[in-house]
C-alpha cells in the first residue's frame, strides 16, 4: 500500500478500525490469480486475528496449508468537493478514507466451535443470542463453517483523512462532512489530526 508518512497510523488504528468493521476482504496470492473472500474478524487476546468462512469456500484450501494473506479493514470514507475548502488555492477532488492492511499466516483452529463461541459472544455481547450447539440443527450448521486465525506479521494503517491540508481548510471539511451526516468519518478525521 502506498504510505505517505503523513497518513502512516498506529496499529492500535488497525484494531479499532476492525472492532467498527469487522467484515474484512481477504486476499491470497495464489497460483494464478489472487483468491479473495470476505469474513468477519475479530482481534484476540493473544494478538492474532480469529474469523470463519464457509467451509466449501475455495480459500479454505490456503488456510489448510498456512498461506500468507493480507486482510484489508475498510474503514469510513467519503469524497472531497474543493468546495468544502475555506480557501480557493486551486484544490482538486480526493477522497478521504481509514483503511488497515494486515499481513500474515492463516491457521487452522483446533475447536470450530470454541471460535464460533467466541466470536457469537464478541458480536452479540454477554446478554445477546447464545448458540445451543446440542441443537442437532445447529450441530449440522457447524459443520459447515471452518474457523481460522491470521497470526499477524505486519500492520500498515493508513488515515487519508485531510491532515496534511491547512487547518482552516480541514476545519472547514470537517464541518461539510458533519452537515450530510458522515459521523463516522468526522471522528476519523478529528482523530487523525487533533
Amino acid at each position: 500500500m502506498f504510505l505517505p508518512d503523513v497518513f502512516r497510523g498506529k496499529s492500535e488504528h488497525a484494531l479499532r478500525l476492525l472492532a467498527e468493521n469487522p467484515l474484512v476482504t481477504l486476499v491470497v496470492q495464489g497460483e494464478g490469480s489472487p483468491e479473495i473472500a470476505h469474513a468477519p474478524m475479530i482481534a484476540t487476546s493473544e494478538g492474532s486475528l480469529l474469523g470463519h468462512v464457509a467451509a466449501r469456500n475455495p480459500i479454505l484450501g490456503d488456510i489448510e496449508r498456512g498461506a500468507r494473506v493480507t486482510a484489508i479493514v475498510r474503514g469510513p470514507d467519503g469524497y472531497v468537493s474543493p468546495r468544502y475548502y475555506a480557501s480557493d488555492d486551486g484544490h482538486v477532488p480526493t477522497w478521504n478514507y481509514a483503511t488497515a492492511h494486515i499481513v500474515g499466516r492463516f491457521r487452522r483452529v483446533d475447536d470450530d466451535v470454541k471460535s464460533l463461541d467466541e466470536l457469537v459472544l464478541a458480536f452479540e455481547g454477554k446478554d445477546g443470542w447464545s448458540p445451543d450447539w446440542s441443537d442437532k440443527r445447529l450441530g449440522d450448521l457447524a459443520s459447515h463453517i471452518a474457523c481460522f486465525e491470521i497470526v499477524i506479521e505486519s500492520v500498515a494503517v493508513k488515515l487519508k483523512l485531510g491532515q496534511n491540508r491547512p487547518r482552516p481548510d480541514f476545519e472547514a471539511s470537517v464541518r461539510a462532512f458533519e452537515q450530510m451526516g458522515a459521523s463516522d468519518l468526522v471522528r476519523w478525521m478529528k482523530l487523525g489530526r487533533p
